[in-house]
């Protein structure tokens, strides 16, 4: 049994921790919601096919998402039920934990498992409002069932990122006088393709490739090279 992937209207992003050396960044982490675990089991084994049944074990509640398997074909099945159990959330401490509990379970079952494959994401200072931000998932590319690359917009910026598996090799560093020169800057824009170039963009904090420094540069054409040898 396999359950479709996760469409990016039902994949939600959230703000997971403060990062870099002055805290000016923040990392974005991709969950689901209840609502699509639900809609995925009735597309694909039928509302009449599925149940779920919650319990208490050692002061801790659990889920269990139970789904009817018909193995021979004749009309006759079994149910064949996953478990796991939820953590409480900051606002409906019982509601949340309930919650979490059904997502885990399917999660079990193979519902949304691929957003444990999303890339690392990261924003920094100029990119979204420190004090109050809301994020949007709008663009999900896949690999089979491996996350390729995921496409955030910023609520307060307008601003749409792109995060691939590539962002995570190339980390900020502390700005460099020595600005990139012609010779490196028309080797850069030779190199890399539109995807390449928003990436970097978005990495470095710019809005042109001529704003970056020569050491960045170096960095980029790098990681260019790192990734092609690893994919030959």
């Amino acid at each position: 049994m396999e359950f479709r992937l996760l469409r990016p209207d039902e994949v939600e992003v959230r703000i997971g921790q403060k990062i870099g050396k002055k805290k000016d960044g923040i990392s974005l982490l991709l969950y689901k919601n209840a609502r699509a675990d639900m809609n995925i089991l009735d597309e694909t084994v039928g509302a009449e096919n599925w149940q779920r049944a919650q319990e208490i074990v050692g002061g801790n509640l659990y889920c269990n998402v139970g789904i009817w398997v018909n193995r021979r074909g004749d009309g006759y099945g079994d149910w064949v039920w996953k478990q796991d159990v939820g953590t409480e959330s900051n606002t409906e401490k019982e509601k949340g934990q309930a919650s979490d509990a059904f997502k885990r379970a399917c999660s079990n079952w193979g519902i949304g498992r691929e957003l444990y494959t999303s890339p690392r994401m990261q924003l920094w200072d100029g990119q979204f409002n420190p004090n109050y931000e809301a994020f949007t998932c709008t663009k999900i590319e896949y690999d089979g069932r491996r996350i390729r690359s995921v496409t955030i917009k910023v609520k307060s910026t307008g601003k749409e990122h792109t995060f691939s598996h590539d962002t995570s090799i190339i980390e900020p560093v502390e700005t460099n006088v020595e600005k990139v020169n012609e010779t490196e800057l028309k080797e850069l824009r030779e190199t890399l393709s539109k995807t390449q170039t928003d990436w970097a963009l978005s990495r470095f904090r710019v809005n042109d490739l001529s704003e970056l420094t020569s050491d960045q540069c170096e960095q980029i054409l790098s990681a260019l090279e790192r990734r092609k040898t690893q994919n030959e």
